[in-house]
């Protein structure tokens, strides 16, 4: 009997954790569409989880729909949890460029739940978008420790450490963001430029980069909110 009950709380486990993963998994493939149609539906039948209109968010920004984006965000800055609402502020000023006020918000979301991957997470896009690479380096960092199974806290973690000069991390998180999300649509440009960096100095690497400096541009493009249109 005991042993059936064990099972029993196992597969639902199971099942429940499968279900949260669906939208980061569609998200990690690039399947953009397929994740907001999914959040859709499932808004349609009730409540969505906070993690799903997150990545609904971002999945719109991917798609250049930025009014879409900010109606998500929107949604969790509306909520009562304050680390949420937080994460939404922030989320949402960076798709409108307010840089300083998308910090802030993420700093008061870190402050309120230190162990909040999408806490950190926001916070470390927060200090890409202000520049302060070797902070945000350390925060998406923090990211893959809270969740190692969030394949873009790598990709940025990466990203962030290539702009504060440390190839040596960057080719590290790289590499897991490469074995954690082989579908993604950036998989082709971090795969180049990772094998350009292999055995070479930042000095020799950035002559080299000019090669292929349309994949990097590509890359860059990924990693902010489009402006708005005043």
């Amino acid at each position: 009997m005991k042993r059936a009950v064990l099972l029993l709380l196992l597969l639902t486990s199971t099942g429940l954790i499968a279900r949260q993963e669906a939208p980061q998994r569609l998200f990690e493939a690039g399947k953009y569409q397929e994740l907001v149609s999914l959040v859709g539906d499932k808004r349609d039948q009730g409540p969505v989880e906070p993690e799903w209109t997150y990545l609904a968010g971002h999945s719109y920004l991917k798609m250049n729909d930025r009014r879409a984006a900010k109606d998500e965000f929107a949604r969790l800055e509306a909520l009562d949890e304050s680390v949420w609402k937080d994460i939404g502020e922030s989320a949402k000023r960076l798709a409108e460029r307010d840089d300083d006020a998308a910090l802030k918000a993420a700093t008061r979301a870190v402050k309120a739940d230190a162990d909040h991957l999408y806490a950190n997470f926001q916070l470390g896009l927060a200090y890409v978008h202000t520049s302060n690479f070797a902070k945000a380096a350390d925060v998406f960092a923090k990211a893959t420790q809270i969740d190692p199974r969030f394949a873009y806290a790598y990709y940025y973690a990466g990203h962030a450490y290539y702009k504060a000069k440390r190839l040596d991390q960057m080719a590290k998180y790289w590499a897991t963001f490469l074995k954690l999300a082989p579908e993604a649509p950036e998989r082709v440009a971090v795969e180049s430029i990772m094998k350009t960096v292999r055995g070479k100095s930042y000095r020799s690497f950035q002559f080299s980069v000019v090669s292929f400096q349309y994949q990097i541009a590509a890359f860059l493009a990924a990693f902010r909110p489009l402006r708005p249109d005043n």
